[in-house]
């Protein structure tokens, strides 16, 4: 099934724009939409709580300052919604169209809970790219996104890249999360002009799982190749990641976590291509 909606959680910050150029770049592939999402917080939870009561007119200060910030943010959105559109030559509709165009839509909510609630009804999102720079909210809503729901994330570089999805190579080490990401992608991996496997292998013994992949992909017209990298003294994700720079413009990895959700740590893999890929990866977990 192509890629028909995509959404863009937008906070009003630099990041908006790299991750709206990407969205539309994508979108033009599949003659999709593009959803702009602001989520708008209870200006109330900005209030401190602690054992010393606070004034009313403290408590409305504060409030109206939040609201006031809170305005300003979704201004800058709009306007980063506006230009990206502008130059993508993206109509830009009052809400969700058929076809290629984009819109900007609000709701209210904790970030996270409302980016969950979203994934049910897009079939990709489109996050700015979370590293170290990031808001700790977005890097959070990225986390509970990627683990709760089955919609694939595609993660924007720090830089806008120049196209996305010609050249593909996607990260195959045999698990469940490396399997999903390619089913999700296969609108991508359909359109590509070369698709390559990666497998970054500790020992000299390769995945021959791979095989069977190539032979999945060929019954959907997918002329895959495969390549197998030795890992040697390197971190999974900087051998993968060496692999993939320069042969591709699209990335397409598993996402993983461990422990608890409220306390998400990424696995090293993941951790590394969130902190260091400078093309875009979409993942699923």
């Amino acid at each position: 099934m192509p890629f028909k909606k995509l959404l863009v959680p937008v906070t009003g910050r630099a990041c908006d724009a790299v991750a709206l150029k990407t969205a539309l770049d994508a979108a033009k592939s599949f003659d999709a939409h593009v959803v702009a999402l602001f989520v708008h917080a209870d200006a109330r939870e900005a209030i401190p709580f602690g054992e010393m009561p606070l004034s009313p007119d403290f408590v409305q200060n504060l409030i109206e300052t939040t609201a006031g910030i809170e305005k300003s943010q979704l201004a800058a959105a709009r306007a980063a919604l506006e230009k990206a559109a502008a130059d993508a030559h993206a109509p830009l509709h009052p809400g969700v169209q058929t076809g290629y165009g984009a819109s900007l839509a609000e709701t209210a909510g904790p970030l996270a809970q409302e980016l969950v609630g979203a994934a049910r009804f897009c079939d990709l999102m489109v996050f700015p790219a979370i590293g170290k720079a990031a808001s700790p909210e977005l890097t959070d809503a990225f986390a509970r996104v990627l683990i709760k729901t089955a919609c694939p994330l595609l993660l924007a570089p720090v830089s806008p890249p120049a196209e996305i999805g010609r050249r593909i190579v996607a990260a195959w080490d045999g698990g469940g999360a490396a399997a999903r990401s390619l089913k999700s992608s296969l609108p991508w991996l359909q359109q590509a002009q070369t698709v390559e496997i990666v497998s970054v292998c500790a020992d000299t013994t390769p995945d021959e799982t791979d095989k069977d992949l190539i032979a999945y992909l060929a019954l959907h017209g997918i002329a895959a190749k495969r390549r197998t990298v030795p890992q040697g003294a390197r971190k999974m994700g900087e051998a993968l990641l060496a692999a993939a720079e320069g042969a591709c413009d699209l990335l397409i990895a598993g996402g993983y976590s461990h422990g608890r959700l409220s306390e998400t740590l990424f696995g090293g893999v993941t951790e590394h291509l969130l902190a260091h890929a400078k093309m875009p990866v979409l993942m699923t977990h």
